[in-house]
């Protein structure tokens, strides 16, 4: 998947992103969030294969980095 937009306002953060174009039918999608890059020490979300879009609210301001990765049964 490619991580297509996102935007932040009053501590709610919206992620999109595409569908893989290729390769196996996923599964499902795993969301990692974290303070420096490589990380996932603020969020791990198993989302559904019909996900492309996510919502967090609450969220402290800061900086984050994010990737959504791809899961199969595979």
């Amino acid at each position: 998947p490619v991580l297509s937009g996102s935007g932040s306002s009053g501590g709610t953060v919206a992620l999109s992103w595409t569908q893989p174009s290729g390769g196996a039918i996923p599964t499902g999608f795993r969301l990692h969030a974290g303070t420096a890059p490589g990380t996932s020490n603020a969020a791990v979300l198993d989302l559904p294969a019909t996900a492309t879009s996510f919502a967090a609210t609450g969220a402290p301001s800061g900086t984050y980095y994010v990737r959504i990765v791809a899961t199969s049964a595979l």
